[in-house]
């Protein structure tokens, strides 16, 4: 279930060096403030200003990636029960259980993607399957 403000969101730059806003809505807040809601604010750090525009920008495209990803993972589920997938050798998710731990070198990308869900929705992950 989702919590947080449904995008799209975007980065705006609110200028002289200050940083970012990430807002929902599109109007500019001097023609019409109610159709703009401030998410969260990105004041310039140590990092260059090209690269906090970058993470303004990525920030911004969060509720968008979120919702492809399950979707993408949602198809994956679904086509998962109707053929026999065969685990990938390296990830602990996959191989729980029937691999010794040292052979174990991390998540694959389907597991990765499950797990970056469960950190934007603050679950633990266990989704049906």
């Amino acid at each position: 279930m989702t919590q947080h403000t449904k995008g799209p969101w975007r980065a705006v730059d609110q200028g002289k060096g200050f940083g970012f806003d990430i807002v929902k809505g599109w109007n500019c807040p001097k023609a019409n403030p109610d159709q703009k809601y401030k998410i969260a604010e990105m004041k310039l750090n140590k990092f260059s200003i090209k690269e906090n525009k970058a993470n303004a920008r990525l920030i911004a495209a969060a509720p968008e990636l979120l919702e492809a990803l399950s979707g993408l993972i949602s198809k994956i589920d679904f086509e998962r029960q109707v053929i026999d997938v065969e685990p990938d050798s390296g990830c602990i998710e996959c191989t729980k259980g029937t691999v010794p731990n040292s052979k174990n070198t991390g998540l694959c990308d389907y597991h990765k993607a499950r797990a970056a869900i469960a950190k934007a929705e603050g679950s633990d992950g266990r989704r049906s399957r």
